[in-house]
């Protein structure tokens, strides 16, 4: 004949009742949180977040890159400059603008510069003149009269940012931010 074990009221057959289960679900909160702890730990190395990006890779070594990374780091040389990282400075900005007329357009190129810049105009046959300022306001450089395809000069200049003020009969037209690298 098989006997029943004797229970009293609020104790389990382990002999534990509702205190020890109390601290047997403490003690696994308390795993579980360790684990997760040391998990999120681990996880804390250098990570990037990018919208795109790829590998390819030669006989000669690869290149990675993404796209959408914050920091940069340039490596130069003799024959050369590299940045590694990401989002390369290539901005275009027209600071101030006037409606130029229908088919008309000034350009200015390349824009981060290393020291040479080409104007160029469509269908604009005005006196054209223009002014550099520095980041400070500070007028640098004046041309009083000039063309399609005219060359400005910048290399004398430090690396900073400049404003390149074009001009018609006196008549500001169109004011574009210049990064020179």
């Amino acid at each position: 004949m098989h006997k029943k074990p004797l229970l009293r009221k609020g104790i389990e057959p382990d002999g534990f009742g509702f205190v020890g289960r109390l601290i047997r679900f403490a003690l696994m909160k308390i795993l579980i949180g360790f684990a997760l702890v040391c998990f999120f730990l681990q996880s804390e190395a250098q990570q990037v977040i990018g919208a795109a990006g790829t590998t390819s890779t030669t006989s000669g070594g690869s290149v990675s890159y993404t796209v959408g990374e914050i920091a940069i780091q340039t490596t130069e040389t003799s024959s050369g400059t590299a940045s590694e990282g990401v989002q390369q400075a290539y901005e275009i900005y027209k600071v101030g603008v006037t409606e130029l007329a229908l088919g008309s357009s000034i350009n200015v190129y390349p824009n981060p510069t290393n020291g040479q810049l080409t104007l160029n105009t469509t269908n604009l046959n005005k006196n054209l003149a223009y002014e550099l300022y520095d980041s400070q306001g500070k007028q640098i450089k004046e041309c009083a009269s000039f063309s399609d395809g005219h060359t400005l000069s910048i290399s004398e200049f430090t690396n900073a940012v400049y404003y390149l003020k074009i001009s018609s009969d006196n008549q500001p037209i169109q004011t574009f931010k210049i990064i020179k690298n």
